[in-house]
């Protein structure tokens, strides 16, 4: 066996055993198409997702940090203003298996567990194994979660037979 095949199927063991144990359920947004209407005030998002069954969460940073003024940064007073905030950066692991076809891009977002994550950063595995996906937690933001919405219509059907009388 050639060593690349070996290191790939450590991987997806490795994959395998950390979802099998760790693994929640996601949804990876990609918005397609934004329609803005002028007159009405209004924006009609286009998305797709896709249902990720088992994805490894890690935590990525744990600290709190700090942002200065635009106004200190500008002029560079000798006072300093600003403010701490604990940001909400996460590291996904998610096996390529589960996404196939679906292209993982900058911009793209993470619903889980009821909170909306942006996707900052993407990193592919050796032979595309895998992707570590990079997420910020935004909070205050608008929450669209086109699973939760339900479709429904009514089809009326109609039948007509015709049938030749058999002597």
């Amino acid at each position: 066996m050639q060593p690349r095949r070996k290191e790939t199927r450590l991987v997806r063991k490795a994959f395998y055993r950390l979802k099998r144990d760790y693994g929640f359920p996601i949804r990876l947004y990609k918005i397609t198409n934004v329609t803005l209407d002028l007159e009405a005030g209004t924006k009609t998002r286009r998305v797709k997702y896709k249902s990720i069954p088992r994805a490894v969460f890690v935590t990525a940073k744990l600290y709190r940090s700090f942002v200065y003024d635009l106004s200190y940064i500008a002029v560079n007073k000798n006072f300093v203003s600003g403010g701490f905030f604990d940001p909400e950066d996460r590291v996904i692991l998610i096996d390529w298996q589960d996404i196939r076809d679906f292209e993982i891009e900058i911009d793209d977002y993470i619903v889980y567990d009821n909170k909306h994550y942006l996707v900052t950063g993407v990193r592919t595995f050796e032979n595309d194994a895998g992707y570590l996906v990079k997420v910020r937690g935004t909070t205050g933001s608008e929450l669209v979660d086109v699973a939760l919405f339900e479709i429904s219509s009514d089809i009326e059907i109609t039948q007509t037979v015709v049938a030749d009388a058999i002597p």
